[in-house]
């Protein structure tokens, strides 16, 4: 599912939150891994990279193992159980 979301996919993009419960966690992710990755070209130094890519992979395997989908794509996940589920896979 990580393929999708770079591709283009609105996840990324609107990181607003609609109510407590609503508030896209995995743009926020993945808008992290996208600062890491800025700061690791820009800096020159491949320790944000690598950063990113755990995370990226953090969310991909709950995304693929479907442990905790968020509402934006069809699951009941809030936020909470969303950041607790791409925790424990870093």
């Amino acid at each position: 599912m990580l393929e999708k979301v770079q591709q283009g996919f609105s996840l990324r993009m609107n990181s607003h939150p609609g109510g407590a419960r609503h508030y896209k966690a995995t743009s926020c992710f993945l808008s992290a891994a996208m600062m890491l990755d800025w700061l690791a070209e820009r800096s020159r130094d491949e320790s944000p990279a690598i950063a990113a890519r755990k995370i990226e992979r953090a969310v991909d395997e709950v995304f693929s193992c479907r442990k905790a989908l968020p509402f934006e794509l069809g699951g009941s996940a809030g936020t909470r159980a969303l950041r607790d589920a791409v925790l424990s896979n870093l």
